[in-house]
This record gives structure tokens, sequence and C-alpha cells, in this order.
């Protein structure tokens, strides 16, 4: 059932572009999933299918998202896509200074403040996530932040109700709130 849903895909690109006339972009996020815990055969069957994505007219695109320690599974599909590393993007952990950068500019689109002295909030913030490591991952900033959102919300407004005189409510990242939040795996583990 799945493979035939799979080997249709081609057909379905192919109508959905003679329909709309935009291009098509499929996203496999998370792709070394399928080298987890996809037979010899699924993997077949869709390196066959991105071979007949990729020799289509409709204009399709495919964009693979996978860790970087599966890149070397990738070989065989690289033997039936010889392009298929031509136009790659690597994301790396950010330092201190993206993550600063990052930090300050969300905060100011969402109406947060940063209490002073910011550099000490910031540094808390990435001695957090980064764990004595040298860089961070995006997600874990992004569910991060979230969460520390979320608790200076509940804190501001423990009835749940902002004020509706702003699309996002003005809120203010302490470092006390900030040691509370506690350290990236308490964060994700109630994430």
């Amino acid at each position: 059932k799945d493979a035939a849903a799979i080997t249709a895909l081609p057909d379905r690109i192919s109508y959905l572009f003679r329909y709309y006339l935009r291009p098509v972009y499929l996203i496999f996020d998370q792709f070394e999933e399928l080298f987890i815990l996809g037979t010899e055969k699924e993997q077949q069957i869709l390196a066959e299918t991105l071979v007949k994505l990729t020799q289509m007219e409709a204009a399709c695109r495919v964009i693979l998202i996978v860790r970087e320690e599966f890149i070397g599974q990738l070989y065989n599909l690289e033997k039936q896509l010889p392009r298929l590393f031509d136009f790659r993007l690597r994301v790396e952990p950010m330092g201190y200074s993206k993550v600063t950068e990052v930090v300050e500019k969300s905060c100011q689109n969402y109406h947060i403040s940063l209490e002073e002295p910011i550099q000490q909030s910031t540094k808390a913030i990435y001695d957090n996530i980064s764990g004595g490591k040298s860089g961070i991952q995006l997600p874990y900033l992004q569910v991060y932040l979230d969460q520390l959102y979320r608790d200076a919300f509940l804190k501001k407004y423990p009835d749940q109700d902002a004020p509706n005189t702003e699309t996002w409510p003005r809120l203010t990242f302490n470092l006390p709130g900030i040691k509370a939040l506690g350290d990236i795996e308490d964060v994700l583990g109630r994430f």
C-alpha cells in the first residue's frame, strides 16, 4: 500500500503542476529515518521514485533534510542521482555571538525585554542550552525560547488572558527566570 503511494507520486506531482502551474516542493525531513526504519526494498522504491521526479517535465524540487552522520548512507542513492550533492547546505551549530543576535532580535520582534545587563541574560541562555559545549543547535534554541516565553507569560498573566491591546504582550526575560527554567535537558523533558 505505501509502496503504491510512493510510486504514484510522480503522476500526482505532474497533476498538481498542470493544475496550478506552480513548482511543487517535496520536503523530506528526517530523511535518515529511511535508513533507520526502512527496509532495503523501501529504500529502493523511494530511490526509483526520486529518480523519476528529477526526470519529470513538471517543476518539482526535492529537499532532503538529513543528519550529518547519515550522509554516508546516501551513497547508493547518489549512484542513481549523481547530482544529489550539487546543491547542499550544512546547518551548523550557532556560536555565542549568533545566539546573542537571534535572542536579541527575537525579543525585539515579540515585545520582550531582556533585563539588564543583557549580556548576562544572553550568556545564561547560551550556557543553559550549550551545556558547556561549543555551539548550539537551532531547534534547541527555538524550544528553549518558546518555553522561556511561556514561563514569562504565565508569571505576568497567571489567568492566561493576554491583554487585547497588542498582538504580542510585553514580557521580560530576567536572569532568575532563565536560571529557573534550567538546562536544555530539563526543558526538553518538559517539552
